[in-house]
């Protein structure tokens, strides 16, 4: 409702307040007229109110705008010292502590795709370090056993493992393992072992050959006891004495003369 409209109601309310015989008379009639002190009073309350209402008003614009002087001052204050409310709020929750110092976070490195496999060339280095694992264990059980049955003690591989060789380039090209490691470790025994099947071998051969000549000297006509040499071996064969040509008479008799003659030899 706007000022013209709520002017005129109000002066309606103040015109039914007047007698009817005031209602048509000038202005200062009525203000002299006694029946006109219910309006009167009426207007003049309503000016009163509004004189109240224009200083509430004002007061509370006054003190709108002190708070909000006080507001602004107050977060400008806030605003200055919030690092040390912070500051007393952490004391207070920690007792005291002092404040840890700020890790700046860790970047890591760019990564290097020269120093990664792709999947193929993983693929394949597992497959070889599983053959080479079979081929160690393999070779682990071969050399246990065979020490065993050399020296009849149980290898502790355990020991070639700790030679720091192992997985170096010989001069030849190789990569030093642990047969190589093995090698190494038991040189003086496996020498020992080698000479002893050397002149085992040797010794079955020299008694090969020497059972082979004896054969051959028991094919005299005559029996022989045992297969050990007689006298009779000294006889040339090229001599024209043949065995076949003595009879057992002239055999024993020229075995008799051969005893005789060693005798007094």
């Amino acid at each position: 409702m706007g000022a013209k409209e709520t002017g005129t109601d109000f002066l309606k309310g103040i015109l039914a307040k007047l007698p009817e015989n005031l209602r048509n008379q000038p202005l200062e009639a009525v203000l002299a007229a006694a029946e006109a002190s219910d309006a009167l009073v009426t207007v003049g309350e309503s000016v009163l109110a509004r004189s109240d209402y224009s200083r509430h008003m004002d007061d509370l614009k006054k003190k709108e705008d002190t708070l909000t002087e006080d507001y602004t001052r107050l977060n400008t204050w806030y605003a200055d010292r919030k690092a040390d409310l912070d500051e007393l709020d952490r004391l207070r929750k920690t007792g005291g502590a002092p404040t840890p110092p700020v890790t700046p976070p860790v970047t890591p490195p760019a990564l290097d795709p020269s120093k990664y496999l792709d999947l193929e060339t993983f693929d394949k280095t597992m497959r070889q370090q599983q053959m080479d694992a079979a081929n160690y264990l393999g070779l682990q059980n071969t050399l246990t056993l065979s020490h065993y049955k050399d020296f009849g003690e149980v290898l502790d591989t355990r020991i070639l493992l700790a030679d720091k060789r192992l997985g170096s380039q010989l001069s030849d090209g190789r990569v030093f393992g642990l047969l190589d490691a093995y090698n190494d470790k038991f040189a003086e025994k496996l020498a020992e072992r080698d000479k002893t099947r050397k002149d085992a071998e040797i010794n079955k051969l020299v008694e090969a050959g020497v059972t082979e000549r004896l054969k051959g000297m028991q094919t005299q006509p005559f029996p022989v006891r045992g297969s050990t040499g007689s006298p009779l071996d000294v006889l040339d064969p090229s001599s024209p004495d043949k065995p076949e040509q003595h009879t057992a008479d002239t055999a024993a008799a020229y075995y008799q003369k051969l005893q005789d003659a060693r005798a007094a030899g």
